[in-house]
């Protein structure tokens, strides 16, 4: 069971991605970096509903992890989808890779970092792609 029909999600990520390489083209670091997260956690989020038949974009719907524990930052969700679907990406941790640099546009790790350049968005880009990838095999698995 899919949350989004195909159409929905396939459009919604489509444009996130347009708009990720827009900014990532024009120097727009931080931008790209803030994207990239939010569309990280989209998918996620996403693939998490479609495992557990439910639709956690909806604000009534909150997942628990086997402790009990709410499952409600990007974190949480790179956690559960690492331990139920085990992708291959998270033997290399792509997913909190994508997460810690998109936390340093943050000032006070900005400051302490000054990681936000063309390089860093490449890394990210290029992980994000492979947790693309990887959700889209998963999907069409379960069908």
């Amino acid at each position: 069971m899919s949350t989004y029909k195909d159409e929905e999600m396939r459009k919604i990520l489509d444009s996130d991605l347009k708009e990720l390489n827009i900014c990532f083209s024009h120097g727009a670091y931080k931008a790209t970096l803030i994207l990239a997260g939010s569309i990280l956690e989209a998918v996620l989020i996403d693939w998490l509903s479609e495992i557990k038949g439910r639709n956690f974009f909806d604000d009534n719907e909150v997942y628990y992890d086997g402790r009990g524990r709410k499952v409600d930052t990007l974190a949480g969700y790179i956690s559960e989808i690492r331990y139920i679907a085990r992708p291959k990406w998270m033997e290399s941790e792509k997913a909190f890779e994508i997460k810690d640099k998109r936390n340093l546009v943050h000032a006070k790790l900005y400051i302490k970092e000054d990681d936000i350049g063309e390089d860093a968005c490449r890394m990210v880009i290029s992980y994000l792609e492979d947790v693309i990838r990887s959700r889209n095999r998963h999907a069409r698995t379960r069908r």
